[in-house]
């Protein structure tokens, strides 16, 4: 479709896009500071996911660094998709200061937020305006914000970034004539390595097109074919993840994320709305919403619901449908047992702020379709006095020892498991975690306090003993990958004691104990797997799009 030059051109081309997009990121993206320096929450999700990311110093040569998390060997970075926040590692490193690094990786990847909303809507609805009104209240939206700066949940705001995608993927497989399946891989593989858990959002959304598409009787052998094809290839690239933490979960019992009971997570109907009008930030259950501006699009959107077309239906539908789901309107008791994992039901205002988002820009300018540059301006002027107003709030409200600079936050994440966080760690351990944390040594039958010595890919012990054939118990979690040399010797007769440490067995005199943790031929044969069916993917691709052209 030619766009027509007075209005569009300008914003059409991708250089000058990209600059207002950077400059749009740059204002929204406050860095907060206290008497000069930058801060960032750290309890709760940042300081997990802080010690992770800093944690993929060692990363393409094992999964372990004994660095972090109190120098037990965790395997967060299996259980964990670290491919995206890798960046992250990056600037940190490059800046020197953690919460720059933090801020910097968010303004890069709102950019690309915004890039990818905008040209995910113009491939749907072939229109600038509704591309850009849609891109900017989706990626400035108040629960995006949400992620960011309260709840620190770094995947969960990676995830948002993928969501658009999906929504074209859904749009070009079940609405369009050519039901491709191309941009539903990339949505479903970009979501498996960014936040697993928000695959389950795009379960919901399949469910219910597929749905639709079959009362419409429009569900064609094509789409049934493309939508199975989907899901294969999705598998096979998402195998680098899935099939090394299944991995450690047959191999060892793992104590899971703690678990809260979902009704009483969900949110109650009025608070969402009064939450919603109240645009805040803060990241207890009573104060999470949408935002103010998502609510007015929302009576946007029902005012024009009779206007829009199949799939923007659809998509109203699923919005209206995320909000239900997040909140104690859903029996969510029923599902306790299966979906447990999920934690919290409000997780569903993703689905919510990408579906009213996208219906209310089309709204817009249903209800106004003139004086699309003065309204879109307006629009940003909006959301960016709504963003900084929250902020302060958040900054009010909020107990100062909550947040953190990058100097005293290097004194906090090596302490993470001290608070008592035990995720994915082996129940063996969980039971008895004073002894790992305090690193105590039992020789024989004596415990000993002894001090190792550790590098990100391993940990050192020297033991001196007066006896052969000591059994050494050593406080180091254990998952599958682990090696250990005893005087440089490879140890095979390993075990795992009762109560969860590396058990081995050790001559008379000094002994020196070195442990670290490998990829497992499994985990680097799904690597192969992934990468193989990536490079096929897209060699596919190409070859389809040249034979288009």
């Amino acid at each position: 479709m030619k766009l027509k030059k007075s209005n569009f051109e300008i914003v059409n081309k991708l250089s000058t896009r990209l600059i207002i997009f950077t400059i749009l990121s740059i204002l929204f993206m406050a860095i907060m500071h206290i008497n000069g320096n930058p801060i960032i929450k750290y309890i709760n999700d940042g300081n997990f996911h802080f010690s992770r990311i800093l944690s993929l110093e060692s990363i393409f040569t094992t999964p372990v660094n004994f660095k972090l998390f109190n120098h037990l060997g965790q395997m967060t970075n299996l259980f964990y998709p670290w491919l995206f926040v890798y960046p992250m590692y990056v600037l940190i490193v490059i800046f020197q200061n953690l919460v720059i690094g933090y801020y910097i990786y968010f303004i890069l990847l709102t950019i690309i937020t915004l890039e990818i909303c905008y040209k995910c809507a113009l491939k749907i609805n072939k229109k600038v305006n509704y591309s850009l009104a849609f891109s900017v209240l989706y990626t400035f939206s108040t629960y995006r914000m949400l992620n960011i700066y309260y709840r620190i949940a770094i995947g969960e705001a990676v995830a948002m970034t993928i969501l658009p995608i999906v929504l074209l993927g859904i749009y070009k497989l079940f609405y369009s004539k050519e039901a491709s399946y191309k941009y539903l891989v990339i949505g479903l593989v970009g979501l498996t390595y960014s936040h697993p858990l928000s695959l389950l959002l795009v379960v919901v959304v399949l469910l219910f097109v597929i749905i639709s598409n079959l009362v419409r009787d429009n569900l064609s052998k094509l789409k049934l074919i493309n939508f199975f094809k989907s899901i294969g290839i999705s598998l096979l690239l998402s195998a680098g993840y899935f099939v090394p933490m299944l991995q450690i979960l047959f191999s060892e019992k793992i104590k899971l994320p703690v678990t809260f009971k979902l009704n009483e997570e969900a949110l109650n109907i009025a608070d969402f709305f009064i939450n919603s009008l109240n645009n805040s930030f803060t990241g207890a259950i009573p104060t999470i919403g949408i935002g103010i501006v998502l609510i007015i699009f929302l009576i946007f959107s029902i005012i024009s619901f009779k206007k829009f077309n199949v799939f923007e239906k659809d998509i109203f539908f699923i919005g209206i449908i995320s909000i239900i789901l997040s909140t104690t309107i859903f029996p969510w008791h029923l599902f306790q047992k299966s979906l447990y994992l999920f934690q919290f039901p409000w997780r569903f205002l993703a689905l919510a702020t990408l579906c009213i988002a996208y219906v209310g820009s089309i709204s817009l300018y249903n209800i106004i379709s003139s004086n699309w540059k003065i309204i879109l301006t307006s629009l940003v002027g909006i959301l960016l006095m709504l963003q900084f107003a929250s902020l302060e709030a958040l900054a009010r409200s909020e107990d100062i020892n909550k947040y953190t600079t990058n100097e005293n936050l290097l004194e906090l994440y090596n302490n993470y498991y001290e608070l008592g966080n035990t995720d994915y760690v082996p129940k063996k351990a969980v039971n008895n975690w004073e002894t790992f944390i305090s690193h105590k040594v039992k020789i024989n039958n004596d415990e000993n306090m002894i001090i190792p010595t550790y590098t990100a890919k391993s940990i050192e012990y020297n033991i001196d003993t007066y006896k052969n054939n000591n059994k050494v118990l050593i406080p180091v979690l254990q998952y599958p990958g682990e090696r250990v040399y005893v005087n440089n010797q490879k140890a095979y007769d390993l075990k795992t004691s009762k109560d969860g440490r590396l058990e081995i067995k050790v001559g008379q005199g000094k002994n020196n104990i070195v442990v670290s943790y490998h990829y497992t031929v499994l985990t680097i044969i799904s690597y192969i797997v992934s990468v193989v069916t990536f490079g096929i993917f897209i060699f596919k691709i190409k070859v389809k799009e040249d034979n288009d052209e």
